[in-house]
């Protein structure tokens, strides 16, 4: 049997054995694994549950994650309103990286915002390594279904209504390039010989028509169609969307959205023609055969209510904008079915085990011999071409695959010119021998790839790929020079005796035949990588003393701008106006052409040396072999020497330094920061290195050739670069960190949008406003002059997060909880506006406003609206770990810390002669307290637990007709506990500032002020839990009242813990002067709670004391 029949034997077997494959081992200890989760997570029946009591299931495994089926069984029922049946999902690495160091970011903001809104399932708990939620009676979609018009029509809705979600993660805008490069190049990488691989398996559509080059033109496509930025499923296949097993006509829950872990902000497009391109196909979405798209008919139907829906949400104004047109959409969505197919294709690519294969060549014979018909193997990649070649006749796609008039006979012309100038099996070959693509059209040439037929072979050392530029008109122009190619045809020929260009094999009037290079455009990935930094600034050096026998026109640039200027001019004589129309406040404020000269004039007065400058030097003119190679010194290739000639050596230096952190788009021109000095120096260490090995020794002495000469040689965009900085005394504990502008303005530009998105530096105002034991608050602020383009905010607080005090020693990422909760008081209206959450902080909405005051506990308007924001807070149904103990817990850690931190604790307290420490014993008393919370019963809700006035702020304008007035913030301790802590938080705070650490001794408010609290409290519970909330015996007044009183104790007892056990407070003073501030305050919580003994308000009666020995 041939290696190729054995291939395709393969591919049959995969394509019949694909049902009920998982990835992954399920792991022996799933049962208890899943039943600690249910533990942690669930209520009623589930807390209590035994591993016989509990039915695990595996109903997936996809390639990343495992799911599990959980279920009730032995006996064991509901004993409220906990579900008899939840859904477990253990994480594995995501095959698409987000760009924060938490990967699973993300997937908990998503996860929990489609849960709230009613698109995903219900969410019970998240945890670092997974999540539980509400399991669903259902199946995938099913071919049955794409047909049924009340399914499609609710999931155009809910794509809607998913598409309009406000998820504060980062925007990234080349995400597609993005992952195109990672399983490209990591497929290249991963297998070095897959070329040969290719050819060996029959993979001839993906040997002869470059994948890379297929999706470049992609990419610019995506950029032109302007579909609209939305938040995006980013895989919505058939087997991400749940239809449930009984369909209800009136219902919206018969559809459900899954799986939302590559979810992201991008094309409007994508999801439509992802869903759109997968009509027809079964949840097997590695069984592709050739399908035709769905009707415009279905299309419009699905669309049309996908718009309905979208201008119910956004409003009339939605409707009238030209991309929301049903025209417009359709053409956009045919457009996407093909980008959405391409991932596909480049998912498969790069996969080194799809389920069913053995190895990566299986991989490949799945991608090069998926059948659409049983007696014809076929490609993948040529069924995607076919519908390519049909959109673009169609005029769907919006730019054509390259620039400039394909000539109609370039296959012939080609023929042409490798007879002539290539040997081998060259001379000889016929036009159906090879294959021709076109590689780029640019401004000027036209480039062609030219390869021998995938079985044709070479009869001695030419080369299997060549290319073929045809010269265009060059836009700048030799006066003097009546052959405008002539120093294209010298710096060709030197670049390649040199080895700093590709190699030319042949040169004629009209262009070139040379060295086809597989590599790609330097990216921002390859500017991080020192090798390639190393060999490129290198052979710069040896371009720069080259010795060309052309002109020497030091003054070439003053001159071609003065003709392109006067040239558009002359074109566009209204120019002028056009500036003032458009408004552009900048060319109107500084002369353009004033400006040129001013750096004309700098240009000469900086002296920097002249040298052979290729003057073009932007990304897209320097390749990367896409198979790099340490040892060799092939890596970098300098291409497109067109504009060349003797200039300043800066040019260069300043240009390839000015497009750090670009792709190769030139005229997409994002506002970046240079790369910093030591990134430079190196670069340019390197670029002095080689200079000295070519001149010699006397190179470096010259004064020009030093590194602080070389740093002023940058020459580049022209952008003034200044940073504000404002006299910030150090009053906050921690270090502000010295680059901090830098860091705010980055966050800024990831998750914020309008002029936020472009901003310079100097464009913002940055204050730090918090400090804190955790964390860094700082006010971000567009400049007063600097206005806003549509509804972004002027000013945001951006948070850094630093170490918390008190973790969850179950939970890896101490931050979880601050996400979820954040988020969840975001969307509910309680808490500041989330713009954007990354893994080290959070940037939202800047409210001007003040810690609640003693005068604010005095305003009835206030304390309405927070107490009403407490019980919607008390009510949310949040996904943490439920742990009951967490405050008996932390207490015996703390206590036990101390004490072994500072042995001799004991003597220092007798030193200082604590008179109520020594009396009471201080341990005794926390147990007894812990006893009483058990004892009083207070209800569990989702507390706050640090509701102490600074993290209650007022707003600087109160507004009688609004409830936006009060805004709780700083969640990281929230968790499910006892009502009565928050409660009793807030009333022991009455009459105080928002110094928690100098405690002034104040009476608690009178009965009248806390009743009242208390009774906006519980009129918003019944608002939002109905009636029988008010029936129930713990929520009547009386309870509520000696509940929130006993509480105000132990919130005196949670303030004198905290002391006890640091060493340091913010207004000075040692451990000895804390421990008499101890004392003092626990004098007083001795008398408070004697008081309510006598009153009966505590639970459990104290009337004997305990006396430390010491």
């Amino acid at each position: 049997m041939s290696t190729h029949t054995c291939y395709e034997n393969v591919s049959a077997q995969f394509t019949t054995n694909m049902t009920e494959i998982f990835k992954g081992e399920t792991p022996e200890d799933i049962d208890n694994k899943c039943l600690d989760v249910c533990h942690r997570y669930l209520d009623g029946v589930w807390k209590d549950l035994t591993v016989d009591q509990l039915s695990v299931s595996r109903i997936s495994g996809g390639f990343t994650n495992l799911t599990f089926r959980c279920s009730l069984t032995g006996g064991a029922e509901p004993v409220a309103d906990e579900p008899r049946d939840v859904f477990v999902r253990f994480y594995g690495p995501k095959l698409i990286p987000d760009t924060e160091s938490y990967e699973r970011l993300s997937d908990i903001m998503v996860n929990l915002l489609a849960s709230e809104h009613d698109l995903g399932p219900k969410i019970y708990g998240i945890f670092s390594d997974g999540m539980i939620g509400q399991y669903i009676h259902s199946h995938a979609m099913s071919l049955e279904d794409q047909k049924n018009p009340l399914l499609i029509s609710e999931l155009a809705r809910k794509v809607a209504k998913y598409h309009a979600l406000r998820v504060p993660m980062a925007r990234e805008r080349d995400r597609q390039r993005r992952i195109f490069e990672e399983f490209y190049g990591g497929a290249h990488k991963e297998t070095p010989g897959l070329d040969q691989m290719l050819r060996e398996v029959g993979a001839h559509n993906l040997v002869d028509h470059n994948l890379r080059e297929e999706n470049e033109w992609l990419h610019r496509c995506v950029d032109a169609i302007g579909s609209p930025i939305v938040y995006s499923h980013g895989d919505l296949f058939c087997g991400n969307i749940l239809v449930a097993n009984q369909i209800r006509e009136g219902s919206d829950t018969n559809v459900t959205l899954i799986d939302l872990e590559y979810s992201c902000y991008w094309h409007r497009g994508f999801d439509l023609g992802a869903f759109a391109n997968d009509f027809g196909r079964t949840i097997n979405w590695t069984d592709r055969p050739k399908l035709p798209l769905p009707d415009d008919q279905w299309l419009r139907m699905f669309l049309g209510n996908y718009l309905d829906e979208s201008v119910r949400i956004h409003g009339q104004a939605y409707a009238q904008k030209a991309e929301n047109q049903m025209d417009y959409l359709l053409r956009e969505v045919k457009f996407f079915t093909l980008v959405a197919e391409m991932f596909n294709i480049v998912f498969m690519y790069n996969s080194p085990d799809l389920p069913g294969c053995v190895d990566k060549r299986q991989c490949l014979v799945i991608i090069s011999l998926l059948f659409y018909d049983q007696k014809k193997v076929d490609k993948f990649y040529e069924i995607w071409m076919e519908r390519r070649d049909e959109l673009e006749s169609q005029g769907i796609t919006p730019i054509p695959r390259y620039t400039g008039e394909t000539p109609e006979d370039i296959k012939r012309k080609c023929l042409d010119v490798c007879h002539r100038y290539l040997d081998g099996v060259w001379k000889d070959i016929t036009a159906d021998q090879m294959v021709v693509q076109r590689v780029s059209g640019g401004y000027t040439n036209q480039l062609f790839h030219c390869s021998l037929r995938h079985d044709i072979n070479v009869v001695s050392s030419e080369p299997k790929d060549v290319f073929i530029r045809f010269y265009g008109k060059k836009w700048v122009t030799d006066p003097n020079e009546s052959n405008e190619r002539l120093t294209d045809i010298i710096i060709n020929l030197l670049t390649s005796e040199h080895n700093l260009g590709p190699k030319v094999y042949g040169m004629f009037s009209e262009g070139i035949v040379g060295e086809y290079i597989d590599g790609h455009h330097m990216s921002p990935e390859d500017y991080l990588n020192p090798a390639i930094i190393k060999e490129f600034a290198k052979k710069l050096a040896k371009f720069h003393l080259l010795n060309v026998p052309t002109a020497r026109d030091y003054d070439r640039h003053k001159s071609s701008f003065n003709t392109l200027y006067t040239k558009v001019r002359e074109e566009i004589p209204d120019m002028d106006e056009l500036i003032r129309e458009i408004d552009a406040k900048n060319i109107i404020k500084y002369n353009f052409e004033e400006e040129n000269e001013w750096l004309y004039k700098c240009m000469d007065a900086i002296k920097s040396p002249i040298v052979y400058s290729h003057n073009d030097i932007f990304p897209a003119n320097i390749l990367v072999n896409n198979r790099m190679n340490e040892r060799s010194d092939n890596n970098v290739v300098l291409i497109d020497f067109e504009y060349s000639r003797y200039f300043y050596r800066g040019y260069d230096l300043g240009f390839f330094v000015n497009e750090f952190g670009r792709d190769s788009n030139y005229f997409d021109r994002k506002d970046l920061p240079l790369a910093d000095d030591q990134w430079i120096q190196t670069f340019l260490g390197h670029y002095l290195d080689e200079s000295v090995k070519i001149r010699g020794k006397e190179f470096a002495e010259r004064p020009e050739n030093l590194m602080h000469k070389k740093i002023d040689t940058y020459y580049g965009r022209y952008i003034k670069r200044r940073q504000l900085y404002n006299n910030m005394t150090d009053i906050f504990r921690g270090e502000t960190p010295e680059d901090i502008e830098r860091k705010c303005l980055d966050v800024c530009h990831r998750y914020l949008d309008g002029v936020w998105r472009d901003i310079t530096a100097d464009q913002m105002v940055v204050q730090r406003v918090g400090g804190g034991f955790t964390n860094l608050l700082f006010r971000c602020s567009l400049r007063h002059d600097i206005n806003v383009v549509s509804s972004e905010p002027k000013d945001v607080f951006i948070r850094f997060y630093g170490k918390k005090w008190i973790t969850d020693p179950n939970e890896s990422n101490e931050r979880l909880t601050d996400i979820i909760i954040n988020l969840l008081t975001s969307e509910h209206n309680l808490g500041p506006k989330v713009y954007g959450m990354f893994s080290e902080g959070i940037v939202g909405e800047y409210i001007d406003g003040h810690h609640m005051s003693p005068e604010d506990y005095l305003n009835p308007l206030i304390v309405k609206e927070f107490a009403q924001k407490l019980a919607k807070f008390h009510s949310l149904n949040v996904p943490i770990a439920r742990d009951y103990e967490w405050c008996k817990t932390h207490f015996h850690t703390f206590y036990n810390a101390v004490h072994k931190e500072i042995p001799d604790l004991h003597q220092l307290i007798r030193e200082i002669e604590a008179k109520n420490l020594l009396k009471y014993d201080f341990k005794e008393e926390n147990e007894w307290l812990h006893k009483c919370l058990d004892a009083l019963k207070s209800p569990i809700v989702y507390s706050h637990n640090d509701i102490f006035n600074a993290n209650i702020l007022v707003t600087n304008q109160v507004n009688e007709n609004s409830d936006n007035n009060v805004v709780l913030i700083d969640f990281e301790y929230s968790r499910h506990f006892y009502r009565g802590y928050d409660l009793g938080f807030f009333v022991n705070e009455f009459g105080r500032d928002s110094n928690f650490f100098i405690r002034e001794d104040l009476p608690l408010a009178d009965d009248q002020w806390i009743q009242t609290f208390l009774g906006h409290y519980l009129d918003e519970l019944v608002k939002i839990w109905g009636k029988e909330f008010a029936d129930r015996p713990e929520n009547s007044m009386d309870v509520l009242l000696r509940e929130t009183k006993f509480f105000a104790l132990i919130m005196d007892m949670t303030c004198i813990m905290i002391l006890y056990c640091i060493n340091e407070v913010p207004d000075g003073g040692n451990k000895r002067d804390i421990m008499k501030r101890v004392d003092t305050y626990y004098g007083r919580y001795i008398e408070r709670r004697q008081q309510f003994e006598r009153l009966g308000i505590t639970p459990i009666p104290r009337s004997y004391l305990f006396y430390i020995d010491l």
